[in-house]
């Protein structure tokens, strides 16, 4: 397997995301082939929709002065209320915690409804897409059009921190034109048992694999071109509700079956 980063100039709201990627190949001389994989940051794609609030034009509701401020947002100072507005408008659930407001987001569990104040310009929040699988379907019709292919993997990320885990790693939001878990159940082991619970999840495999160019920083690599992955190819329409366990079904579902609802 072979990744190739692309670095860009800086993205601002609103731009054309295949115009800006198109550039970059083109400046690396390189064509998009069959079975390439393209995997993007959430924050340029949620650039590129205008997913992005000035947190001065944050409206202030009543509820806000009930939740208690966690360590993470005692630093924000008068930021901080428009903050945990934002984080109560866009999660879908909501669990109150010390260290980060902890938020059920397009059935993820992940610290405040995924919403950062990094890498994006002084005074503003930034959101994730509003659906990364119909963002990755729409750019991967584009490119599939535009280089005249038949199979093509676009896998939209974002960091992603593991309980007791120190450090973020990449976890995809979305995909499309790949199988981003493939089911292992029925095969067998090396000795010869058959694999009863056992799921493949190609998309955040691929996601971590990008995040390690990508960096969290200033390294500007939106983009990596990942080459000869080890995935399944499918031309079939993906979305949230086919990748995610029941609440009650997933494996730590006893640490928080009683704080979320399916």
């Amino acid at each position: 397997m072979e990744l190739i980063p692309l670095k860009s100039p800086l993205i601002k709201a609103n731009q054309d995301l295949t115009k800006i990627l198109l550039g970059l190949l083109d400046k690396q001389e390189i064509e998009l082939q069959e079975k390439d994989v393209l995997v993007i940051s959430s924050k340029v794609v949620a650039l590129s929709e205008g997913r992005i609030v000035n947190l001065s034009d944050v409206e202030i509701t009543d509820e806000v002065k009930q939740v208690k401020d966690a360590k993470y947002v005692e630093n924000l100072g008068k930021k901080g209320d428009a903050f945990k507005q934002l984080v109560l408008n866009e999660a879908d659930q909501f669990l109150d915690g010390e260290n980060v407001y902890l938020t059920l987001k397009d059935k993820i569990l992940i610290p405040h409804a995924g919403i950062d104040l990094s890498n994006t310009p002084e005074g503003t929040a930034i959101f994730w897409p509003e659906n990364s699988f119909d963002s990755a379907e729409k750019l991967r019709t584009f490119f599939l059009k535009k280089f005249k292919l038949k199979e093509l993997g676009i896998v939209i990320i974002d960091s992603h921190c593991q309980p007791l885990r120190a450090g973020v790693v990449g976890i995809a939001l979305g995909w499309s034109g790949i199988e981003g878990v493939e089911d292992a159940r029925g095969e067998k082991d090396l000795y010869g048992k058959e694999l009863r619970v056992t799921q493949k999840n190609s998309a955040d495999q691929l996601a971590s694999a990008a995040s390690l160019l990508m960096g969290e920083g200033g390294e500007s690599v939106p983009f990596v071109l990942v080459k000869k992955a080890p995935v399944k190819f499918a031309n079939k329409k993906f979305d949230q509700n086919l990748y995610f366990f029941p609440i009650k079904e997933d494996l730590f579902a006893g640490i928080y079956n009683a704080k979320l609802k399916d």
